[in-house]
């Protein structure tokens, strides 16, 4: 028999599977705020005093940006997705007053005050009222399986150099 700390637990696991996609998506988007473009080329010596260029910089830094835009435009989509599937099981819960909580807070990523504030309780009630909530949506859970319940995963790419990595692809040396 599963306790209600576990009901709990596996409800807000099922709750929470967008919240590390949604970061990652969060620190992409710091990223490309503050990305630059510069006209810069890098030069080497080629040995024999000559200097000639290697590298063009602004080519790889807009490619770079663009990548950064499609791993935020697709990672975006999958979590729009789970939302959308994560409201239509919050909706089963019985009680609106349970599911304004759930919503606040998963959906809307809203803090405990901002819960509390919307729903007109103090933020102790709203907590207690939470830990029902997320009984009853893991009874949801028990008699309507989930069929996509896995969290989103996003790729491990490296926010320093998308261009290397890009490269690294192209060889093959990537997966």
């Amino acid at each position: 028999m599963v306790s209600a700390k576990e009901q709990a637990a596996a409800a807000k696991n099922y709750l929470n599977r967008g919240v590390g996609a949604h970061r990652y998506i969060k620190s992409l988007e710091r990223r490309l705020s503050s990305f630059t473009f510069a006209n810069i080329t890098k030069y080497e010596n080629d040995g024999a005093g000559r200097v000639e260029p290697s590298e063009n910089v602004t080519e790889s830094k807009m490619i770079e940006y663009s990548e950064l835009k499609r791993l935020i435009e697709e990672t975006t989509a999958k979590i729009e997705k789970e939302k959308a599937e994560t409201l239509k099981t919050i909706s089963k819960v019985d009680s609106n007053l349970q599911k304004a909580i759930l919503v606040s807070r998963y959906i809307n990523a809203e803090s405990w005050e901002q819960t509390a504030k919307s729903v007109d309780y103090s933020v102790a009630h709203v907590q207690r009222l939470h830990g029902q909530a997320l009984l009853s949506l893991y009874k949801v859970l028990e008699d309507n399986p989930v069929v996509n319940y896995e969290p989103v995963t996003v790729d491990p790419v490296p926010l320093g150099d998308f261009y290397r990595y890009m490269k690294a692809q192209e060889r093959g040396a990537v997966q």
